[in-house]
Formats: structure tokens, sequence, C-alpha cells
């Protein structure tokens, strides 16, 4: 009856469980990542032309998967199909030309909304500008961590027993490299 029950865990079981819970972290932080141009756009009436010339338009939607253009009327396509929606994955981003969201049709919240927006874009204050350095220099910091793990790579790819183990492992140390950055 009371006896106690521990669990012991090897160096090993300890590295497998992290790379998992950082690759569940790392997929649903990517999951929930929108487009932050895109986003400024969100729940607006917009103009979307493509490169083709051929222009969309309703009230946008942004996912992290692709956009939503909710149309007000629905109306027949080129193909006789009826219409409430036009959709674009992420792939297809690249065919749109423009997208035009006229003044007029924001509300007062989304004319204070905008006009903060080119404020704080290019008059920023004291602790964005500061923010943005942070930034530049943590970016800085990343690429030259990168720099340092592919040449400690590259050097122990040529020592003898560790350069035939990564050797035979390139797909594998590449994914981990990856993912330590």
């Amino acid at each position: 009856m009371g006896e106690n029950f521990h669990i012991t865990l090897d160096p090993f079981t300890i590295t497998i469980i992290f790379i998992l819970l950082s690759a569940f972290v790392a997929a649903f932080i990517r999951g929930r990542r929108k487009d932050k141009c895109l986003k400024s756009f969100q729940g607006d009436h917009i103009t979307l032309q493509r490169i083709d010339g051929h222009c969309v338009w309703g009230k946008l939607t942004v996912e992290n998967t692709g956009i939503e253009l909710c149309h007000q009327n629905k109306h027949m396509d080129g193909q006789r199909h009826i219409e409430s929606s036009t959709i674009l994955y992420k792939h297809e981003l690249g065919a749109i030309q423009g997208f035009v969201r006229f003044l007029e049709e924001l509300d007062e919240n989304g004319k204070r909304q905008r006009k903060r927006e080119l404020t704080r874009t290019y008059h920023p204050g004291v602790l964005r500008r500061l923010g943005r350095r942070m930034m530049n220099v943590l970016r800085t910091l990343r690429d030259s961590f990168v720099e340092v793990l592919n040449l400690v790579l590259v050097r122990d790819q040529k020592t003898a027993r560790l350069g035939q183990v990564l050797s035979n492992q390139v797909k594998y140390v590449s994914q981990m490299k990856g993912k330590i950055i």
C-alpha cells in the first residue's frame, strides 16, 4: 500500500519529449500567424485586382491559409456557378496585383484606425523606434548564430566518427538546425 511511484527519464527520452513539444508549439504558432498587411484590411469591403486584370470585390476575411472575399450579392461566374464568395489560398496570393480599399467606404472607427496606423508607421514614437532597433539587433544575433551553427556542423562533418554519422543524416541535421533557430 503506500508504494512510491518514481519515473526516471534518461536524456534520450527527455530530448525526444522536448523535440515533440517544441514542434507542437511551433506548428501551433505557425498555424495562427496571419499576414500583418492583410490583417489591416480584415472586415473591410475591398476590390482585389489580379495580375491578369480580373477584379473581385467583397468583404475580406483573412485566415492563415489564405483569404476569402464574401460578396454582398450572389452572382453567376463564367462557368455558370452561383458564387457567394471567392477564396484564394496562400500559393495564389502571388497572382494579386493589388488591394483597393476606398476611404469613403470606411466607417468612423475604420478611419480612426487607418489614421492611427499611418501615424504609427510614418511617425513612430520613441518606444516603437526602440522596439524596431531591438528587433534588428535580435535578427542580427540570430543570423550570427546560424553562421556559427553552420561552421560547427561543417567542422564536425569533417571529423572521423561524427562526420560519418552526420553525413548519413543530412536531412535530419538540417531539420533540427531549422527547429533550433
